[in-house]
């Protein structure tokens, strides 16, 4: 058990070195590589996501934070005296 232990201890030991002689940039692109990301065009804005029929069109950002916004300006106040199930 202690072998194994010390096995262990050794193989961070030389990972943390070997982390601090990498350089940054590419530390990112290894940490990037190791999962492929596919980017789809919907109706002219690009997105993570496939067109789906459950989605019905994508939002840009600056749209999004306008709707957010007006939300949090005209939405009603929590009331902590209830339940969250009165108040949804």
């Amino acid at each position: 058990m202690t072998n194994t232990m010390t096995n262990i201890k050794q193989r961070v030991d030389k990972i943390k070195y070997k982390r601090k002689q990498t350089p940054f940039r590419d530390f990112i692109k290894e940490i990037v590589s190791r999962q492929p990301i596919v980017f789809y065009k919907t109706d002219g804005v690009i997105s993570r996501f496939p067109k789906t029929d459950r989605i019905k069109s994508v939002v840009k950002y600056s749209d999004f934070e306008k709707i957010n916004e007006d939300v949090l300006n005209n939405g009603q106040e929590y009331d902590f005296t209830q339940s969250f199930w009165d108040n949804f």
